[in-house]
């Protein structure tokens, strides 16, 4: 934002680099001074967000609410006249998510135990979920996905016991470039320039 303000119209774009391995390059082709409307010009915008504001505090003081009542009742299905659409019986799994499920949940409710409520915001909109059971799967069911997960699983262990080890022994004893010493296995494998390719 900075730049942009700062750049005069006609100015070269310069690349420049921003937060997160970001780039970015500004052009100013229009400059528009600052000018204070008329209450004529903008009553209609400033009303549009004003109800705009007031829907969404409405929505919010609804869901809330919901939720409190959910939480006090042990499920949205114990609230009488919610007032609002209720999908029941949409299942997921760890592995598996349902993509009917909004992500804003998804993020929660893998962690929920069974009664539990969540509230959570999806572009303006307020959502209201009640874990009603948590079920553990049998693993013989699927016995070959069971022993793909174990080894998955025992794999990962052994890389991060790994990598946990590595990283412990840097911090305690930093590495450190003999130079002579990676010279002399360059020179004992002929790469020490002396000797033809």
């Amino acid at each position: 934002m900075q730049q942009i303000f700062t750049q005069t119209k006609g100015a070269k774009p310069n690349l420049t680099e921003g937060p997160d391995n970001s780039w970015y390059a500004v052009e100013v082709d229009t400059i528009t001074p600052a000018a204070q409307l008329s209450f004529d010009q903008s009553r209609a915008k400033v009303l549009a967000a004003w109800q705009a504001d007031a829907r969404k505090h409405a929505a919010d003081e609804q869901a809330t609410a919901l939720y409190t009542a959910a939480q006090e009742k042990g499920s949205l299905a114990n609230v009488a006249g919610a007032g609002a659409p209720v999908v029941k019986g949409l299942a997921f799994s760890r592995s598996v998510p349902n993509k009917a499920i909004p992500v804003e949940l998804m993020d929660y409710l893998p962690r929920m135990k069974a009664g539990q409520s969540v509230m959570a915001e999806d572009a303006g909109e307020f959502l209201v979920a009640t874990v009603t059971s948590v079920s553990t799967p049998n693993p013989m069911a699927d016995l070959a996905g069971y022993q793909r997960l174990k080894t998955a699983l025992a794999q990962s262990t052994g890389d991060d016991l790994v990598a946990s080890y590595v990283e412990a022994l840097s911090k305690r004893t930093p590495p450190v470039i003999n130079q002579r010493a990676v010279q002399a296995a360059l020179s004992s494998l002929g790469f020490d320039g002396s000797a033809a390719p």
